[in-house]
């Protein structure tokens, strides 16, 4: 295991105001994302919302020299921090209440018959500087390795996800065990210059790669800093 990479996991952003040193990973990794979508999806790319605050933020990143070289970042948004905060669950804020009819009552008919919290996991980026690169294939295993042991130590294994076509994110997430939830899952994610994405599902089946992405994180999860 290299001990270079860390992981940094950030909770409801709110609440933490202030406090200066989460407030300086938080802003490493909302720079991190910004440039990230800018850098695939021009400069009129908006990967920044209010879910921000009630989320959970992971990033992925390296120290060297006291320096932090942010590497990667994935968010984690439960239905109950949407619901407890007055906002619409994201996918269902997503997705057209024309085009995606049975998408959307998928969500809430999954919500409805759901005993344990949901989520929705999105946000999936990597430092420009570091893409079509051999680490980069280490740099996806640890980010997605981690979201997936998140997952499984809160106990919350059902979740959605929006996968963006343009970079065949949905392909990566069939092989970790996720699916088109409906056959009008595909939507236009408005934010982002209306880019074509997939609103997806996972219910609780890990493939052989998540688990190999799983194992390869464990060493690095555990020692995860967490605020």
């Amino acid at each position: 295991m290299n001990m270079k990479y860390k992981l940094c996991i950030l909770d409801s952003a709110f609440k933490e105001s202030n406090n200066n040193e989460y407030n300086k990973f938080f802003g490493l990794l909302l720079s991190l994302r910004m440039k990230g979508y800018m850098h695939t999806h021009g400069i009129n790319a908006i990967p920044i919302d209010s879910y921000d605050y009630i989320a959970t933020n992971i990033l992925l990143y390296r120290e060297q020299n006291n320096e932090i070289e942010p590497l990667a970042c994935s968010r984690i948004v439960r239905y109950s921090m949407c619901r407890g905060n007055n906002l619409e669950f994201v996918p269902l804020s997503l997705l057209d209440d024309e085009e995606n009819v049975e998408s959307i009552e998928a969500i809430r008919n999954f919500i409805l018959n759901e005993t344990n919290d949901i989520t929705f996991d999105s946000s999936f980026t990597i430092a420009p500087k570091y893409k079509c690169t051999k680490e980069s294939q280490i740099i996806i295993q640890y980010i997605l390795g981690a979201v997936f042991c998140w997952h499984r130590d809160n106990g919350l294994n059902n979740f959605f996800a929006s996968a963006t076509l343009k970079i065949k994110t949905d392909k990566l997430f069939n092989k970790l065990g996720l699916e088109s939830i409906s056959n009008d899952a595909q939507y236009k994610l408005k934010s982002i210059n209306n880019e074509p994405a997939l609103m997806m599902k996972f219910i609780s089946n890990y493939t052989q790669v998540t688990e190999q992405f799983m194992k390869k994180t464990e060493e690095l999860w555990r020692r995860r800093y967490v605020y």
